[in-house]
């Protein structure tokens, strides 16, 4: 599973278009108007979608978490007033911890007046054993750690087909699993208790049915307002994430809704991997690049999601982090063309860093576990004609390269490396599955040897 954030506007519209499908957007107020600005809305040419003296809510639509602390949600203003403090955010630098960021897109809604006590807190994600959900019957920016405090119930595959809302009441919202839920206490006469179980059940039923539908890996709703005389459901604040790799499934239900993965807040899309995103979607196999430093020292060249993972924690690990330039991998067998442009496109990359520490040389690591299916003599070959065409460059940057692979045809792969890197006079150094995943990141970066213990 390939997990992307969306943004706010997008995940509400997919909640809109879903509780209309169901007919009860009406029962559940959720057909909201909101208004998104991007870097191509004219401010100065904006008409209000609202009803006149509306008031509202504006904020950034950036994945940006805890807007509310940072003093980025602006409340119960007139849409000229949101669209007047939008003006002094816009193209603004925002820092959070290490990371920097310009505001570009923000989100003017309806503003909902409530008590806090109408909060609650729910979440949604995919785990192993199927979706976990987790509940507390209080929310908003001093929730506190849900992780302790929230109830959790794991919808498992086999559970899904007989699922109804009955469930949900039982294993979320029941006497029994919250007896301290103010809804739950027959004492306060501001909750029928039967009648907001109903009410928020079948809210929460068809919220998981969307979630598993429309295939998100990740919901977060904190709040959720249920309006205590029951006349509506407010969703105020909203983080996602979508399996990407379903996306050629719901082309017609994401299709006007999702038209981007926006990138994680303080990364800017580079061209390499606007590039990279093209080759993938022309091909059934996986061809992944993330730049995290164009001014890295260390590069990787990594076949298999699992394996990508496991090279950038050891990499990070081993203390090299602010060194690593790239995340990515290649998977699912792609032709010896493909492995080519995407070994040129990450060399390319390391060649033109600007790495701050001069007296240790670049490192490209052309990792992997042991392939299934994956032809490792082939998409050798292609990485094998990608150096051939710049290794001039390489050996000018006295680039240290080393490899490690296994699976079909790994024999011939190997062999085919280690004769190209004598011929092309590289610094190269390859291995076998018969040496440790990892073991190719301590030779080349704590010039440990493969008879040393890698863990110590």
């Amino acid at each position: 599973m390939s997990q992307k954030p969306i943004r706010e506007y997008a995940g509400k519209r997919l909640i809109s278009s879903w509780m209309d499908k169901m007919n009860i957007s009406e029962k559940y107020n959720t057909l909201q108007t909101m208004y998104f600005i991007s870097p191509d809305t004219d401010l100065n040419n904006v008409e209000s979608p609202f009803e006149k003296n509306a008031k509202l809510v504006a904020k950034p639509d950036q994945l940006v978490k805890r807007r509310g602390k940072l003093g980025l949600v602006h409340l119960n203003k007139t849409f000229n007033e949101c669209v007047d403090w939008v003006k002094t955010k816009i193209n603004t630098k925002l820092t959070i911890e290490s990371t920097t960021d310009s505001l570009r897109y923000f989100l003017i809604e309806p503003f909902v007046a409530h008590s806090q006590d109408e909060e609650l807190y729910i979440c949604i994600h995919s785990c192993r054993e199927g979706d976990e959900i987790l509940f507390y019957y209080a929310g908003g920016v001093d929730v506190g750690d849900v992780d302790q405090k929230a109830i959790r119930w794991v919808v498992t595959p086999s559970m899904e087909p007989t699922l109804k809302r009955d469930d949900f009441i039982a294993n979320l919202l029941s006497q029994k699993v919250l007896p301290n839920a103010p809804f739950n206490d027959g004492k306060n006469r501001n909750y029928v208790q039967k009648d907001y179980h109903l009410f928020l059940g079948e809210f929460l039923f068809q919220l998981y049915r969307m979630y598993s539908h429309l295939h998100f890996a990740y919901l977060e709703i904190n709040p959720l307002v249920v309006a205590k005389d029951l006349s509506g459901v407010y969703i105020l604040d909203l983080a996602a994430k979508l399996d990407s790799c379903a996306e050629f499934v719901m082309h017609t239900e994401w299709s006007d809704i999702i038209t981007e993965f926006p990138p994680f807040f303080g990364h800017d899309p580079k061209p390499e991997e606007a590039y990279i995103q093209s080759l993938d979607e022309r091909t059934g196999s996986s061809l992944k690049l993330t730049v995290l430093n164009p001014n890295g020292r260390i590069w990787t060249l990594v076949a298999g999601g699992g394996a990508s993972v496991i090279y950038a924690d050891t990499i990070c690990d081993l203390g090299f982090s602010a060194e690593l330039g790239n995340y990515g991998e290649y998977s699912g067998a792609p032709t010896k063309d493909l492995t080519q442009k995407y070994a040129e496109t990450v060399i390319k990359l390391l060649l033109n860093a600007d790495y701050a520490n001069k007296q240790s040389p670049p490192v490209l690591i052309i990792g992997g576990g042991i392939a299934n299916f994956t032809d490792v003599a082939a998409t050798f070959a292609g990485i094998i004609d990608a150096l051939t065409t710049y290794r001039d460059e390489l050996i000018a940057k006295k680039t240290l390269i080393y490899v490690r692979r296994g699976g079909p045809n790994y024999q011939r792969g190997l062999k085919l490396m280690r004769e190209a890197g004598a011929k092309l006079g590289l610094e190269m150094q390859v291995f076998g599955p018969e040496t440790h995943i990892t073991a190719i990141v301590s030779m080349a970066l704590v010039n440990k040897t493969p008879s040393e213990n890698l863990n110590a």
